[in-house]
């Protein structure tokens, strides 16, 4: 099985190519918002390439946020400087050093209330947005992977890569409590440190809010992660679900790539 070690060195081999890839023009503001929080430390031309990639595939009408830690604020900030200039950087003031601390802070509502959009991407390090195409997903609440067993009732949003309404997002840790969901869903397995993992969290709580949700099929159009589809437009840690990731990856690339 391939690691994440491998899908890095895979994305820097294309770091020349990503220089040379057409950028959106970010508003400070905007309807829509492209999330990436980052707390670590990587080869510079990996972060930029991972960056660069999925800004890429996004519609003018769009701002973007950068989420560091501590030690990497500087970092990120250099990076996203040559990227776009309206790229906003913010610290969390404290580094996040495992998925459990990830997960405490998607269930923070000052977080969700740092982002001024209607909706917004949250894409992880370890995953792309291969070609166009997201505006066709705009129209859902949550939309992201489906799960292999059944989660939740619409049983689609992994957190990887996923879009989220941010009031609905905000209205879910207002009025309903995780032990709730948890206790709903059956879900005391499911569980990431003291919290039921966010993605099923908000992929409930969105669904029982009202929120448009897509089905299934829909979903799996949307982004690959424990299901494969080549047709999705989005990936997260392929690199560990499908063997010849890499392969699949590179044709994708060649055919789909936005050049300035």
């Amino acid at each position: 099985m391939s690691t994440f070690e491998d899908f890095q060195k895979f994305c820097i081999n294309y770091y020349n190519d990503c220089l040379k890839y057409r950028i959106p023009k970010f508003s400070e503001h905007a309807e829509y918002c492209a999330v990436m929080v980052e707390t670590r430390v990587f080869h510079p031309k990996f972060i930029t390439f991972i960056l660069r990639k999925t800004y890429s595939h996004l519609p003018d009408n769009w701002s973007a946020i950068i989420f560091t830690g501590i030690d990497n604020f500087n970092y990120m900030s250099d990076i996203a400087k040559q990227i776009h200039p309206n790229i906003k950087v913010i610290s969390l003031n404290k580094n996040l050093n495992s998925s459990c601390e990830y997960n405490d802070l998607c269930y923070d509502y000052n977080f969700w209330d740092k982002i001024e959009a209607k909706k917004c991407l949250i894409f992880q390090t370890d995953s792309i947005l291969l070609k166009n195409g997201i505006e066709n997903f705009l129209i859902y609440d949550c939309v992201g992977a489906p799960w292999t067993e059944k989660i939740t009732t619409k049983n689609v949003g992994t957190g990887g890569f996923v879009i989220r309404n941010i009031e609905l997002t905000k209205k879910s840790l207002k009025t309903l409590t995780e032990k709730q969901i948890r206790e709903r869903l059956n879900l005391n397995h499911f569980t990431r440190g003291k919290y039921l993992l966010e993605d099923a969290f908000f992929s409930e709580t969105i669904y029982l809010l009202g929120g448009k949700m897509p089905d299934e099929q829909t979903a799996l159009n949307f982004s690959i992660e424990e299901i494969f589809n080549p047709h999705a437009i989005a990936t997260h840690r392929i690199y560990l679900q499908h063997a010849n990731w890499n392969n699949f990856l590179a044709n994708a690339f060649k055919k789909y790539s936005n050049f300035q």
